[in-house]
């Protein structure tokens, strides 16, 4: 009995932190303050300078990777878009 505690308590812990991360990612993409994000030194570096880019994008109707049409707060359609146009900022050294 208590392994199975144990395994929905696991359980739950993954699927809460997976939750927690989808908001954030909500977050970033509608231009929502990540102040409270809890994240180590690194990964708050890493995560600042993406950040830094992001920002410097006006949000223009349409998302800046696929050209979908978009709210007027929003510069991209989905997180992937934005994973993506980051990935290629990264790799081609492109200025945001």
């Amino acid at each position: 009995m208590t392994n199975v505690i144990k395994q929905v308590r696991h359980e739950l812990m993954r699927d809460t932190s997976r939750i927690q991360l989808q908001n954030q990612e909500e977050d970033m993409i509608e231009g929502r303050s990540t102040s409270d994000l809890q994240a180590p030194p690194s990964a708050a570096k890493a995560v600042g300078c993406q950040m830094e880019r992001l920002n410097r994008l006006q949000p223009k109707g349409s998302c800046w990777y696929c050209d979908q049409p978009v709210d007027s707060v929003r510069r991209f359609c989905s997180s992937a878009c934005r994973a993506d146009y980051l990935e290629e900022e990264e790799e081609f050294g492109g200025d945001a």
